[in-house]
């Protein structure tokens, strides 16, 4: 269900305007943090002159990594790790819809419904194939194995 009310579908808009930006302030804060320190550390050890040259460093280094972050894709790589590493592996849930298509597309291709031995044959196919890749799926040596086959 989502929201009906006006000042509701607001408020929640403006929560996934700073959701979107948490990670940019997040980041800021921190560098804030730690720029302060450091300023302060150094002007412990009687070399505060060297502060605005840290802060100049900083500036000028700060869009350059970002850019090359970006542009270099760094971000995209990043994401896919995320997607390949975090979902490689089969869950409970995807069990159950990969047996519900397969029966499912199975009677529509027959026109009728299924017999309980092609229902136990499509569950002992999906049962074997979840336990095949529940603790996940190799995908770097399936990486390996395509650039030795593309060579």
């Amino acid at each position: 269900m989502t929201a009906n009310r006006w000042w509701v579908k607001m408020a929640a808009r403006w929560q996934a305007r700073i959701d979107a930006i948490q990670g940019q302030i997040q980041a800021i804060s921190l560098l804030a943090t730690g720029f302060s320190t450091f300023s302060i550390m150094l002007q412990g050890f009687g070399k505060g002159e060297w502060v605005p040259y840290l802060g100049a460093l900083v500036a000028i280094s700060l869009p350059i990594y970002a850019f090359l972050y970006f542009e270099g894709g760094v971000w995209n790589q990043v994401g896919r790790d995320r997607a390949d590493k975090s979902s490689n592996f089969s869950a409970p849930a995807g069990r159950i819809i990969v047996e519900m298509y397969a029966r499912s597309r199975e009677a529509a291709r027959r026109g009728r419904p299924l017999s309980e031995e092609e229902r136990d044959a499509i569950k002992a196919e999906a049962d074997a194939a979840f336990l095949e890749f529940r603790d996940g799926y190799d995908i770097d040596q399936h990486d390996t194995d395509q650039q030795e086959a593309t060579r």
